[in-house]
């Protein structure tokens, strides 16, 4: 009863403010209306403090500059040690209050550093009690770089009033939040300025997207895992996808068989019970915003899922179970490698007819399309027309697109170790990749994209008809020299 006249007030007001809602639409980029959906499926309490952030836009200026200090000095003294070691020392700055008890007095002793380990997870414990002994002077300078963080976060918010100082406490603890509200400054401007203007409408406008989100992605999740019932050829390249994810170093936090223990995924599970749009936050301690996520990932990775949860599913017994669609860091790492599309074009070739049923230029976007159409968009413009239309050969292009970049990748030397683009490196080989071949006859340049000049390009016999006589080498006036015309000009009486 309440979903339903919490729909109705939404309708009668947005009939009241539809020309602020079709203002506020047109504003919206790409970008806008991803972040938008995310700050819509918070908690309500969260989107208040959110929304208090919002109208005070140099807060987050300040904020951010603050942090790229901070991080960049924590940075600068774990980048010393073996990326496993880094591993461990982001996975300890996730608990503030555990680097300040190890590292804010003299060293501890064996059985001081297990009481403290006692404290937290188990599968962190061993961890605390060694590099509490072995790395107990880098712990000291990370907690030490944390007070000053925290320090100069106080002072920031000396000139803030109570009641914002408390919502900007409660926000640093979502180092996810003020990542989306910081890198997307135009939307946070925007809310800011309606919720100055209209709170109660800027409220009923984020429940109204949530609301429709969450249908939207409900149907949208069903027909994903029954879709892939029917083409067992993609579900099995997703697991196999999914295994390569698991065993990829960059992606390893931690042993990896442990997604299939199935003693905790069980209540692992019941925490996202309600996650349909990949956006609310699994209860776990996300990493420290002052010293930023792991800088091996290149996507937003603030909290250290399991892996279930970044595909999607998990492996049981009796085959898998689904949970929602793959989180769009796993797409992304998915899409942006090329070989995928090689080993796993049927996967490949599905994700893209979902996300064409699916993808809409409005609020009904998840990070899973967000991140197929980013893909799309990074690579349409050096593509043949109508290379990743809908049709029976789409696989098969998928497959050549991935052979092509594995190839290039380990290809990317010329004579004398020049570095070859990959247009040129297509131009050397034409026949080994005749779908692509297209592309050097009708290319589609993007001139947001900076290319690099071509230099002694492979000339082909096209024959087509040439429609303009004055081109035509059997037409063709002849050119009167440089030299002739100038004389030519200079003899002609000047006007006076």
């Amino acid at each position: 009863m309440k979903k339903v006249l919490l729909i109705f007030a939404i309708s009668i007001i947005g009939i009241i403010h539809a020309q602020n809602s079709q203002d506020f639409e047109k504003q919206l980029n790409s970008e806008d209306s991803v972040a938008l959906i995310t700050i819509a499926n918070y908690p309500e309490n969260l989107r208040e403090a959110i929304l208090t952030i919002c109208k005070n836009p140099s807060f987050l200026v300040k904020i951010e500059q603050l942090q790229k200090s901070s991080s960049k000095e924590f940075r600068d003294v774990v980048e010393i040690y073996s990326k496993e070691e880094q591993k461990n020392f982001w996975n300890l700055t996730r608990y503030p209050k555990l680097i300040n008890e190890i590292g804010s007095s003299n060293l501890k002793t064996k059985d001081e550093l297990a009481n403290i380990a006692n404290k937290y997870p188990v599968e962190l414990q061993s961890t605390i009690i060694k590099y509490g002994q072995k790395h107990y002077d880098v712990l000291y300078k990370i907690n030490t770089l944390q007070n000053i963080a925290d320090k100069n976060y106080e002072t920031i918010l000396d000139s803030y009033s109570e009641k914002d100082k408390s919502s900007y406490r409660e926000l640093i603890k979502h180092p996810d939040i003020i990542n989306v509200l910081a890198s997307n400054m135009h939307l946070s401007v925007m809310l800011g300025n309606m919720h100055s203007t209209d709170p109660t409408y800027t409220m009923l406008l984020l429940d109204s997207i949530k609301i429709k989100q969450n249908q939207q992605i409900e149907k949208e999740t069903k027909e994903w895992q029954i879709g892939l019932e029917k083409n067992p050829e993609a579900k099995k390249e997703m697991e196999q996808a999914a295994k390569e994810y698991l065993n990829n170093s960059n992606n390893s936090t931690t042993n990896p068989d442990d997604v299939y223990d199935q003693s905790d995924v069980d209540d692992e599970k019941q925490l996202i019970t309600n996650n349909v749009t990949n956006t609310t936050i699994l209860q776990i301690q996300p990493y420290s915003y002052w010293f930023g996520y792991p800088t091996w990932y290149d996507y937003p990775y603030w909290y250290p899922y399991p892996y279930w949860y970044q595909f999607g599913f998990y492996w049981s017994a009796t085959g898998i179970v689904y949970t929602g669609l793959p989180t769009p860091y796993f797409m992304h790492w998915y899409f942006f490698n090329g070989n995928h599309h090689y080993y796993y074009s049927n996967f490949s070739n599905y994700c893209l007819e979902h996300h064409n049923n699916y993808y809409s230029p409005r609020y009904q976007r998840t990070g899973f399309n967000s991140e197929i159409h980013r893909w799309e968009k990074a690579n349409e413009p050096t593509l043949p027309r109508g290379y990743l239309k809908t049709d029976n050969e789409r696989v098969n292009r998928l497959k050549e697109l991935g052979r092509f970049e594995m190839n290039y990748q380990n290809s990317t030397k010329g004579i004398f170790g020049r570095n070859i683009t990959r247009t040129e490196f297509l131009q050397n080989n034409p026949a080994h990749y005749p779908k692509l071949n297209r592309v050097i006859a009708e290319p589609r340049f993007n001139k947001h994209i900076n290319y690099p000049k071509q230099q002694n390009p492979i000339k082909y016999n096209m024959e087509r008809p040439n429609k303009n006589p004055s081109t035509n080498p059997q037409n063709k006036i002849q050119q009167v020299p440089r030299q002739k015309q100038n004389e030519i000009n200079n003899s002609r009486p000047r006007k006076r």
